[in-house]
C-alpha cells in the first residue's frame, strides 16, 4: 500500500486572452488565451496517518490544523482540504495533507491553481490511481469553482497541470490545450528580455473576477467589447509565438493590458497605471499585470535600448523583481 506521494504543479505566466476563460463569455464567444510556465512550484505531500481526521500542514508558516474528514462544510473552509472533497468519504479518513507555495496568495501567477492541481493529482496517486492531463485539470477546477464556489476561470489549472508554452481554447463543450512548438534559442531571448515586477499590492482576485463577470452577464456594452477584443488579441498573439516575433508580442501584451482594464473598475488602481505609464516612457517593448488585476506583478518585455532604464527605475523606486526561467514540466509525482 503507498503511504505517501509529494506532487508539484508550476505557476504560469499569461501573454493574452486572460479573461476570456471567464463565464458567461467563454461559454457564448469561446476563449483564446496564450501562456507559459515557469519554473516556480507549488509543492504538496497527501500520506495517510492514524485516526480520521484530516490534518492540513503549512510549510510556509508552520501553521497546523485538524479537520473533520466526514464534514463537507469543515472541509471547505481550507483550499487544501477542499481537495480531498473529490474522495468518497471513507478515502478522506486519516490524512496528512502538507503544502507550500514560493509565492503570497494574490500573485497573480496561478499559485492557488497550481497547489489545488499538484494536491488532486497528490490524492488520486494516494489511491494508486493515475489521471490524464484532462482528468486532473477538469478536477482542480470542479474543486474551485464548484465546491469552493471561487470565482475565476479556467486557463490555471490547465497551464499547470500541462506546463509549457500552450494555446488554450475552449468552446461550450470543450477545452483545447495545443503546445507552442518554439526553437530553444528563442525561449532563451525571451528570459532575458522578460521580467517579472512585483506591485506589492494587496488584492482579491476574486472579487476583481466576480465583478467582470457581472459586467459580462448584464451585457456591459464597454466590458464585452473589451473581452472581445481580448479574444481576438490570444489569437494573434498565438501566432506572434509561432513567428518568434518579440516586438509583436510586446506589442500585444500591451493591447491586452488596455482591453483587460475595461473589464472592470477593479482592474487597475492608481498606483499600477503610475508604474504602466513610467515604462512606457522608458520605451519597453510592452507590458501588462499577469492574472486577474488590481495587484499581483507585472510583465515587462524590455529590450537592449530600454533594459537599462527600466532597472535603474525599479531599483530607485525600490521596486523588486522576481526571477524566472521558463519550464515544459507540468504537475508531477513521486513516492515518498
Amino acid at each position: 500500500m503507498i503511504r505517501g506521494i509529494a506532487a508539484r504543479s508550476p505557476l504560469r505566466i499569461s501573454f493574452a486572452g486572460g479573461g476570456t476563460d471567464v463565464e458567461p463569455f467563454a461559454s457564448e464567444f469561446g476563449t483564446a488565451i496564450v501562456s507559459a510556465t515557469i519554473d516556480l512550484f507549488a509543492e504538496v505531500d497527501a500520506s495517510k496517518i492514524d485516526g480520521e481526521s484530516i490534518v492540513i500542514n503549512s510549510i510556509d508558516t508552520g501553521e497546523r490544523i485538524s479537520l473533520t474528514a466526514w464534514n463537507d462544510l469543515e472541509l471547505k473552509n481550507h483550499l487544501i482540504s477542499a481537495c480531498s472533497l473529490i474522495l468518497p468519504r471513507e478515502k478522506r479518513m486519516g490524512l496528512s495533507l502538507s503544502f507550500s507555495s514560493p509565492v503570497a496568495p494574490g500573485s497573480g501567477l496561478g499559485a492557488s491553481s497550481a497547489l489545488v492541481v499538484a494536491m488532486v493529482k497528490a490524492l488520486f496517486g494516494l489511491q494508486g490511481k493515475n489521471l490524464t492531463n484532462m482528468e486532473l485539470a477538469a478536477l482542480a477546477l470542479r474543486v474551485e469553482r464548484d465546491d469552493l464556489k471561487i470565482a475565476g476561470g479556467f486557463q490555471d489549472q490547465y497551464a499547470s497541470t500541462f506546463g509549457g508554452f500552450n494555446y488554450i481554447e475552449a468552446n461550450k463543450s470543450s477545452v483545447q490545450v495545443t503546445p507552442l512548438s518554439i526553437s530553444r534559442e528563442f525561449r532563451k531571448e525571451l528570459e532575458q528580455q522578460l521580467i517579472l515586477i512585483d506591485l506589492s499590492l494587496p488584492r482579491s482576485g476574486q472579487n476583481v473576477i466576480a465583478d467582470q463577470q457581472r459586467n459580462i452577464t448584464i451585457k456591459n456594452p464597454t466590458s464585452l467589447a473589451a473581452t472581445r477584443k481580448q479574444l481576438e488579441l490570444g489569437r494573434k498573439m498565438r501566432f506572434a509565438f509561432l513567428d518568434e516575433d518579440p516586438e509583436l508580442i510586446g506589442k500585444l501584451m500591451s493591447e491586452s493590458w488596455y482591453a483587460k482594464r475595461d473589464y472592470s473598475s477593479k482592474i487597475t488602481t492608481p498606483r499600477i497605471d503610475e508604474i504602466v505609464s513610467k515604462l512606457e516612457s522608458l520605451r519597453v517593448l510592452g507590458a501588462k499585470v499577469t492574472g486577474a488585476g488590481g495587484g499581483g506583478h507585472l510583465l515587462a518585455m524590455l529590450d537592449d535600448r530600454s533594459r537599462l532604464r527600466v532597472l535603474e527605475y525599479l531599483e530607485k523606486e525600490k521596486i523588486h523583481t522576481l526571477e524566472f526561467t521558463f519550464t515544459n514540466e507540468g504537475a508531477t509525482q513521486w513516492k515518498i
